[in-house]
């Protein structure tokens, strides 16, 4: 099975969602079971963001689309960015 051409990544503009409530769902999330790797930067208007990278990270039962709907029920506010996928350097 191939790789797809480009990944979904879930961001959040920290000015208009609390980081700590960010963190206590992603960790409800990986007592699910759910895992992915995340990052904090700030993006090119100056805004802090937090990226929940769910490319080749996201492992677990869950799809983006079931972590959005998470976000959906919680009236949470993010933004999805597609990214290419270049493949996994050994």
């Amino acid at each position: 099975m191939s790789e797809p051409p480009t990944w979904t990544q879930i961001h959040f503009d920290l000015n208009e969602t609390d980081i700590d409530y960010l963190q206590r769902l992603r960790n409800d999330l990986l007592d699910e079971g759910v895992y992915f790797d995340y990052a904090i930067g700030v993006n090119p208007n100056g805004e802090r963001t937090l990226e929940w990278q769910t490319d080749w990270s996201l492992t677990g039962l869950m799809t983006v689309g079931d972590i959005c709907e998470i976000l959906d029920l919680r009236d949470i506010k993010y933004t999805l960015v597609k990214v290419l996928n270049h493949g996994e350097e050994e």
